[in-house]
């Protein structure tokens, strides 16, 4: 039981994953060899539970802290340990109440209300797991992990300065927290940070390179600083790392429409729509790859299914405009650009090409009110002499 013991703690202490699950796997043959001796040993059981929690043994690991649990009840540790083991298989009920148990024994034990955190963000309620995080931060403000779980969880709710303020000081409390510099990379490019991201992530990368997230991160920061190609060189990294992930399939297609790559483009929005047909964005960008391609029957019913999903995604409207204008369907085209400018009514390229087409209906006197409007949204526009001249000319018309 001491040699298993003392390899486990071995293993808890070795930063390289693949090591620590080897040394983990040589403790458990310890404590197999501890219990053939001794086959009553609840330590052996306590220990073995531990190492078999962290080599993702999840059912053994349950088995033998149920054993110990029955032998002490009353050990917060063991409690949270098989909590952890069952929150991984998604017992979740039974996960929370060894968290409670734990806390009703120590309401100040760090370690349960982090995980009991943790849980609640796996179930979705995020709310819940920062109220959790705060409160294990109040117990132990220096506590690296629950401040990195905490600073993922602010980004997930949008929260992006406070997610970078908790990464940064996990980083200031401990530079070598690979996970936290990877997060903060990931996190910067939507803080309007790219060149910080990339500093992030080719370090984090450099020293993880199985790190999927990171690639598929770095990839939205160098997309922004305009280096479209390396964008999808990580992109396609990020799917080698997740292929279950439609989100880098999804921004390389975006990306390939932009190095004018459009066959290309198309067959990633096809791949992207077989593993989430369930978002409205990838609808809209294959039919504007097929919008493109003069295919505007196809292009509408792609529309069609973006706006069945999210009916106030406003540049549908105004694609879908353009592509029944293609089809000489000038009426329902007028139809969408209105719903896009009650959406959007700032939606200067609406008014425009709204006016336009009512000036092909010789609905001049609405022609004129459009192309008057997006004089007064932008004064200075680049192309103010020719609407002003295009509304005079509406005008004109309307009154004869």
């Amino acid at each position: 039981v001491a040699i298993g013991f003392r390899l486990t703690d071995r293993a808890l202490a070795q930063p390289d994953s693949a090591q620590a699950a080897k040394i983990h796997r040589e403790a458990i043959r310890a404590y197999d060899e501890a219990e053939s001796y001794n086959p009553d040993c609840s330590m052996t059981w306590l220990g073995r539970g531990l190492s078999r929690l962290l080599v993702e043994d999840f059912q053994g690991s349950i088995a033998d802290h149920d054993r110990y649990l029955a032998r002490d009840p009353g050990d917060p540790k063991a409690l949270v340990h098989r909590g952890v083991a069952r929150m991984s298989l998604g017992r979740h009920a039974e996960a929370l109440a060894d968290f409670e148990a734990a806390l009703a024994i120590d309401p100040r034990f760090v370690l349960a209300v982090g995980n009991r955190a943790r849980l609640h963000r796996e179930k979705g309620d995020r709310k819940a797991a920062l109220a959790d995080y705060d409160r294990a931060l109040e117990i132990d403000p220096t506590d690296t992990t629950t401040l990195h779980n905490r600073g993922c969880v602010r980004r997930e709710v949008g929260d992006l300065q406070g997610a970078l303020a908790d990464l940064e000081e996990v980083l200031r409390l401990d530079a070598t927290y690979v996970l936290a510099r990877a997060n903060r990379g990931i996190t910067r490019p939507g803080a309007g940070d790219p060149g910080g991201a990339i500093a992030d992530l080719d370090q984090a990368l450099a020293e993880d390179p199985a790190n999927g997230e990171a690639w598929y991160a770095r990839g939205l920061a160098r997309a922004q600083v305009d280096r479209a190609e390396d964008a999808v060189s990580d992109f396609e990294e990020a799917e080698r790392r997740r292929p279950d992930d439609y989100r880098p399939v999804y921004q390389r297609a975006v990306l390939l429409v932009q190095l004018d790559q459009a066959e290309r483009a198309l067959a990633d929005f096809d791949r992207a729509l077989q593993m989430r047909p369930d978002v409205a964005v990838v609808w809209m960008g294959r039919g504007n790859i097929r919008a493109s391609f003069g295919e505007y029957d196809r292009a509408i019913e792609d529309y069609g299914r973006a706006l069945a999903i999210d009916p106030e995604l406003v540049d549908v409207y105004f694609n879908r405009a353009q592509a029944l204008r293609g089809l000489d369907r000038p009426r329902e085209a007028v139809a969408d650009f209105t719903k896009a400018i009650e959406r959007k009514p700032t939606y200067l390229q609406a008014w425009a090409e709204r006016g336009s087409v009512l000036y092909e209906l010789h609905e001049y006197e609405g022609a004129a009110r459009d192309f008057e409007r997006l004089l007064q949204l932008v004064p200075d526009h680049p192309q103010a002499e020719e609407i002003r001249e295009a509304a005079r000319d509406a005008r004109r018309k309307a009154g004869k």
